[in-house]
């Protein structure tokens, strides 16, 4: 009787074991790493009447170009050109 209770005892073991592994590979698996987020700020282009934001060479920039960064457009409630739709 020793010996099958011995059994049992390294089964449940071993089941518990697997079934760590298997919680440890699903929340690795649904957790990636989070990605690296660049600090550097973007910049576009507005105009002096417009209410869109332009990339340097877009031809919508004529006359007036003025260097913000794209964080900055979109609080003063500029919206996104539509030829280039800078991000």
């Amino acid at each position: 009787m020793k010996i099958l209770e011995w059994v049992v005892k390294f089964f449940c073991i071993m089941l518990a074991g697997v079934l760590i592994s298997l919680m440890v590979a699903i929340f690795v698996y649904d957790n990636p790493e989070p990605q690296q987020v660049s600090t550097q700020p973007i910049y576009v282009y507005i105009t002096k009447n417009g209410e869109k934001y332009h990339r340097e060479n877009c031809r919508y920039l004529k006359y007036t170009k003025i260097k913000i960064t794209l964080e900055d457009a979109k609080d003063n409630g500029y919206g996104a050109c539509s030829i280039y739709r800078p991000q």
